[in-house]
């Protein structure tokens, strides 16, 4: 289902993410989308870069799951306060993620530790 709405397509990626549906996830993304460290630092870009890193990630982690404790919506952005649970390693971490969407896909994500 495509949708412009950017809460829409956030909670898509969300749920995409939990299921660990590497090609539903990638289907939010804008083929160029950037993700970011908070505010400028780049982490990875475009589809190219992005599946394979997802990729290891779903095949690793069979209990990610991200919970979205707050959300706000501003015009084309959403902002989450999540809990990361299930990182190979790692307790949960919380976390801001603010997304960019444009034309129905998330264009930039940065994330707030």
């Amino acid at each position: 289902r495509e949708t412009s709405d950017p809460a829409r397509v956030v909670e898509a990626q969300v749920d995409a993410y939990n299921r660990r549906d590497l090609d539903a996830f990638m289907a939010t993304l804008d083929p160029d989308a950037r993700l970011y460290v908070f505010p400028d630092s780049l982490l990875h870009a475009g589809h190219a870069q992005l599946r394979p890193v997802y990729a290891r990630l779903f095949a690793r982690a069979a209990g990610l799951r991200a919970e979205v404790l707050q959300r706000t919506v501003q015009g084309r952005y959403v902002i989450d306060r999540e809990t990361t649970h299930g990182l190979p390693g790692r307790p949960p971490v919380t976390g801001v993620a603010i997304y960019e969407v444009r034309d129905g896909r998330i264009a930039r994500v940065w994330f707030v530790d």
